[in-house]
């Protein structure tokens, strides 16, 4: 996987615009306002090219990003303000963050590559504050088995449980699939708080 994105990297802002749909959207609907010290983590951040929208609303903030491909994180510190940012390259895991808490953690396009949401949603629920909120937008389903195949072969896997897994982990702020008539899968925002 990491050769893919080492590739990847250079083409990724350029070539997934337009089928990774609705991440600006994502940040409009985080019902957090900028403040001085909001604590906001990207698991799985890439090119940042959402930390850059994140800076942009919450510009007085503390921001973290993890992802474990160093070429796609080098992408990111080119294009971010690097004031109140700390970036990692690693896996996210518990460990990363252990004395940490977050007003919100996102995800974008991270959760169908992650293969153990369990242990994943266990970590997010571990390092958000009491009142904090998870906004995730992702891949919700696709009624062509050939795309689900296709998608396997780029590490993704558009499982329509996700939703669902997540609408059980956490009380539900915002849940919304889109469909759209020329697009072979639907995606969904899902904002949330612990419960």
């Amino acid at each position: 996987m990491k050769s893919y994105y080492k590739f990847s990297s250079k083409i990724y802002d350029a070539t997934r615009w337009f089928y990774l749909l609705g991440r600006k959207p994502l940040i409009n609907l985080i019902p957090i306002e900028n403040q001085k010290g909001v604590n906001i983590l990207e698991i799985g951040c890439g090119t940042g090219h959402v930390l850059k929208h994140i800076q942009k609303k919450y510009d007085v903030s503390h921001i973290h990003g993890v992802d474990f491909s160093n070429d796609m994180l080098k992408k990111a510190k080119s294009k971010l303000n690097n004031n109140n940012l700390n970036l990692i390259n690693d896996l996210y895991k518990k460990e990363l963050y252990e004395e940490s808490k977050f007003d919100v953690i996102v995800l974008s396009y991270a959760m169908t590559i992650i293969n153990d949401y369990e242990k994943t949603l266990s970590s997010i629920k571990y390092h958000l504050k009491d009142d904090g909120v998870l906004a995730i937008v992702d891949f919700d389903s696709t009624k062509y088995e050939i795309y689900t195949k296709f998608m396997k072969k780029f590490f993704v896997v558009i499982d329509p449980k996700l939703k669902k897994t997540l609408e059980s982990n956490f009380e539900v702020v915002h849940s919304r699939s889109y469909k759209f008539l020329f697009v072979m899968w639907d995606y969904f925002h899902f904002i949330g708080k612990p419960n």
